[in-house]
């Protein structure tokens, strides 16, 4: 059993074993085979052939259910499937994506995110899941952020706890980020950008929970 995960779970993923040797296909969207990542214990290698792509690129929707669902990032294969074995058999409208590594995220992945209504990266509670998430947004700035608790990742706390932990965390994220869209209109697309400080006159506010929180919105202009 790969991770604590429900057998049915690898089967349909195409996870394969060899005694301690766990075989993981990464696809293309069309779901032919891009290549296979091999895990034995620690150690995790790529098979035959060149270059990376996000897990889970076959289970995306089309751009029609897309433009209405959230789509999750998460730091492994592992914690993708363990969120698709839990939240997806009853929240329809959220999906996921493994990144293979923390530090592996590439910015021309950003074309599997446009068609989503929301992005929300997860990492682990630890320096190099905040450093993940950071670098995913760095490359894709209308994703909204947020980091398991420390020491944990997605796949513990939803093994651990329930996946009822890690989905009001989407959710708080989902709602903030509405929240942001509301007041400062942007479609996320522009990432080189400088920026200025803003008036005390042209800050403004927003509502949360009753109480007005002083924002100010960062000014981005064309490089």
């Amino acid at each position: 059993m790969f991770k604590g995960l429900l057998p049915v779970t690898s089967q349909r993923a195409g996870i394969t074993t060899n005694g301690a040797l766990v075989n993981i296909p990464y696809r293309r969207p069309d779901g032919s085979l891009f290549r296979i990542r091999h895990v034995m214990g620690d150690k995790r290698w790529w098979g035959p052939g060149s270059g990376m792509l996000p897990y889970g690129l076959e289970t995306l929707p089309n751009g029609f259910v897309a433009r209405n669902a959230c789509l999750c990032i998460t730091e492994g294969e592992s914690d993708a499937l363990a969120l698709r074995e839990t939240l997806g058999e009853y929240c329809a409208g959220v999906f996921c994506l493994g990144c293979p590594g923390a530090s592996a995220w590439k910015e021309e992945w950003e074309v599997y995110l446009d068609a989503f209504r929301f992005v929300v990266v997860l990492g682990d509670g630890d320096e190099a899941g905040d450093m993940f998430t950071r670098r995913v947004q760095s490359s894709y700035p209308r994703a909204v952020g947020a980091c398991m608790p420390v020491g944990e990742d997605v796949r513990s706390v939803v093994q651990g706890e329930s996946a009822d932990v890690v989905l009001e965390i989407v959710k708080e994220c989902v709602e903030l980020e509405a929240m942001v869209r509301k007041h400062f209109p942007w479609d996320g697309r522009q990432r080189a950008a400088v920026e200025r400080e803003v008036p005390a006159e042209e800050q403004t506010t927003i509502d949360m929970d009753g109480e007005a929180v002083p924002v100010t919105p960062i000014r981005r202009d064309s490089l």
